[in-house]
């Protein structure tokens, strides 16, 4: 059955050697009860390891069932004692936070032992070993005698062909040893025992065989009853079967939840750090996500047009958006249009018209926009405008009255349009389209739809009189001073090219900068002189030659530091927010963003980033700390599963179980959370609440099954680096 030809053992410790066994020849068959003695550090344990497959040898070769095992690796060592080997240690090696039923079913399960069948298996063990009264207590409460009772069950789970037993009465009584004894020698029938023991009078009247070892080799090895053993050896042949068990990853489901639910204490410290620790690190994000949207403004840095498909985008480095730029922003699955100067989008057409006859009127309040961005299909009544001097309007069924009693009502009416400057102040427009504004999302902003070169003369109009201002450098004087804004421009050609005119100023000549937000547009000569061009008393009309018209309006075109992206669906808006910012962009979405009332510099904002992300390291940190001290608090438990035939596969695969178990049920628990939070915060807390996005939840958890993955594979890996009987030795 076993069999050693020449076999030794080395033990090394730094510069230290010792010898185990040395030239070791022993055969050894079933039925024997064999006795192993000797003095203490004689190399008798280091015999049973090996046999048993605890512990592996230098020399020689070992046979089981004519099997050489000189190759065998750790994963061939754990399926031979898993299939073939019985252990009983002198310290017990049970898993305490188990109850007796467990500790038995747990070695049942490990031998692919079917559901169905394990738990009548283990209650016919637990009652041969007279322990049916403690089936249910945890072994942390049983005396010693009643812990090497559970052993001897858990041996005996998988009917072995070999019990070892290392010095199996060391920690008993000697009633309690007596009684060990006799158990042994009743349940092992048919199996080659093999006990370890200082005491040879403890076995002697059951013992068929004695071995006495001494400074590592065999001095002694005698036959006492040799009748017994020629009786009680089984005649058949047995082969080596090196297939592993076979093991349903319910069964491994079910460990890791026994592991779990065992130990409360620690599995609810756990569950609340990683608890504490997810909403630390939700928080931490969305709380710089939230300063990064407000301290992000974009440059017309107030909206009043919220339509909720809108978003505003400009460079992180305040730079011209270029042609790669904008193709990019047109690219995105996601974009419906970009409109270009979109400053005019935040602006109100107040339309009107009142009808002298009836003396009835109607005021409609638009936001502007270019009808090249709706179809005819939009319409409930009219076309498209096809001139400069038609508009659609958007008109809701609240507005109408008894004279605009349908939509239809509107088309072919003439109103005028109140506007930014005095020049478009009577412009009329005809109404050729109409859409019913009723059906929108109540979030929704509503248009008043121009011709699409008329919307980009309002738009380059409403630029000019809200964002270009004058700086002028009088005579003699070194700085330049802002003079006027909300300019109205106007041409003459009997101007030089690097002239201009304007109204209210004596000193002649000066220097002139026209400026916009981002810098100098033209550098010119102001003269104070009269102009074909009748601008009245308006001193905030500026006259230009038409080159230098030409040239201030290409540069204004040319210099798109901001535009609008109108989305095809709102609900993409968070995401394709966070798409922008990991390419470069800066993002406000009108509908959820808010200016702050001070503007964030960025030393505070870098301050704060650093802050943030040292949170968020130290969160993944001390999870990580706290898993490692988790599973090191088990390091005893998982060698004892080894010992009776867990595979490192398997570890690996309860440590994930339970790292999914307990991450999965903090996500849902951390989810419901923020729900409740934001429905019923308020405030600054609030708007972090809301920066926080589903994808943050992911990604939180990815973080805590990642660090568990990799923790659960450095344990196993560096616990299966070893055998069994060195990892035991360094707990």
């Amino acid at each position: 059955m076993l069999k050693l030809e020449n076999v030794g053992k080395i033990y090394s410790s730094g510069s230290n050697v010792s010898i185990g066994i040395r030239k070791v020849n022993l055969e050894l068959k079933r039925g024997e009860f064999v006795a192993i003695t000797g003095e203490s550090g004689s190399g008798k344990s280091t015999l049973l390891n090996i046999l048993s497959g605890i512990d592996t040898y230098e020399e020689g070769e070992m046979y089981v069932f004519n099997e050489e095992t000189s190759y065998f690796s750790i994963e061939d060592l754990e399926n031979y004692r898993n299939k073939y080997v019985g252990f009983i240690f002198q310290n017990y090696n049970i898993i305490d936070s188990y109850s007796v039923y467990k500790n038995v079913e747990v070695a049942l399960m490990l031998n692919g032992v079917p559901k169905e069948e394990r738990k009548k298996k283990a209650i016919e063990l637990i009652n041969r070993v007279g322990l049916s009264h403690r089936m249910r207590t945890k072994a942390s409460k049983l005396s010693g005698g009643e812990k090497q009772r559970v052993v001897i069950a858990r041996a005996l789970s998988k009917d072995p062909m070999i019990i070892a037993a290392d010095e199996p009465t060391g920690n008993l009584d000697s009633n309690s040893s007596k009684e060990i004894i006799e158990l042994l020698h009743e349940v092992s029938k048919d199996k080659l025992v093999l006990i370890v023991t200082h005491d040879f009078n403890e076995v002697s009247d059951y013992a068929t065989r004695i071995i006495r070892v001494y400074d590592g080799e065999i001095k002694e090895d005698r036959l006492l009853k040799k009748d017994v053993i020629e009786e009680e050896t089984p005649t058949e042949e047995v082969t080596f079967d090196n297939e592993k068990p076979k093991v349903k990853e319910s069964g491994i489901i079910g460990l890791s939840l026994t592991d779990l639910f065992s130990s409360p204490k620690r599995s609810i410290f756990y569950y609340f750090v990683i608890l504490l620790m997810g909403l630390y690190f939700l928080v931490a994000l969305g709380a710089y996500r939230n300063l990064s949207r407000e301290s992000n403004v974009s440059l017309s840095l107030r909206f009043a047009n919220t339509d909720p498909y809108r978003m505003v985008v400009n460079k992180k480095d305040k730079s011209v958006l270029s042609n790669s730029d904008l193709e990019y922003l047109e690219s995105l699955s996601s974009t419906d249009y970009i409109v270009k100067k979109d400053m005019i989008l935040d602006y109100y057409a107040g339309l009107y018209k009142y009808d002298a006859n009836s003396g009835e009127d109607f005021y409609i309040n638009n936001f502007v926009n270019s009808a090249s961005h709706i179809k005819e299909r939009d319409l409930v009544a009219g076309r498209l405008p096809n001139s400069d001097s038609e508009i659609v309007i958007t008109v809701t069924r609240d507005s109408l009255n008894e004279d605009y009693s349908e939509f239809k009502s509107f088309l072919n009416q003439e109103v005028n349009i109140s506007t930014y400057d005095d020049s478009n102040n009577n412009k009329k427009y005809t109404v050729v389209g109409v859409i019913d504004g009723s059906s929108f999302n109540m979030s929704q902003e509503q248009y008043a739809y121009f011709y699409n070169d008329e919307f980009m003369t309002l738009s380059l109009n409403y630029y000019l009189s809200q964002f270009v201002n004058i700086l002028i450098k009088p005579d003699g004087s070194t700085d330049y001073y802002q003079y006027s804004t909300g300019l109205t421009i106007y041409v003459d050609d009997n101007l030089s090219a690097g002239e201009a005119c304007m109204n209210g100023l004596s000193e002649t000549p000066q220097d002139i900068k026209i400026q916009d937000l981002y810098g100098t547009l033209l550098d010119l000569k102001l003269k104070y002189k009269s102009s074909s061009v009748n601008i009245g008393y308006n001193y905030n009309a500026f006259i230009l030659n038409r080159t230098d018209y030409d040239n201030l309006i290409n540069t204004i075109n040319n210099r798109d530091y901001q535009v609008t992206i109108m989305l095809k669906n709102s609900s993409r808006a968070e995401y394709v927010r966070r798409t922008l910012i990991s390419n470069g962009y800066n993002v406000v979405i009108p509908s959820i963003d808010t200016k702050t009332e001070f503007d964030i510099t960025g030393l505070v904002k870098g301050i704060y980033f650093f802050m943030t992300s040292s949170f968020i390291l130290q969160s993944i940190l001390i999870i990580y700390v706290v898993l490692l001290h988790s599973i090191k608090s088990r390091k005893d438990d998982i060698e004892i599963l080894r010992t009776i035939g867990s595979t490192k596969k398997q570890i690996r695969r309860m440590f994930a179980y339970e790292f999914t178990f307990i991450g999965s049920t903090v996500y849902l628990f951390i989810v419901i959370l923020f729900i409740a939070l934001k429905m019923f915060t308020k405030g600054t807390f609030h708007s972090v609440i809301s920066a926080i996005t589903f994808g943050d939840f992911l990604l939180l958890l990815f973080v805590i099954l990642l660090i568990n993955f990799l923790l659960s594979l450095l344990f196993t890996r560096r616990m299966f680096k070893n055998t069994v009987r060195k990892s035991l030795q360094e707990n």
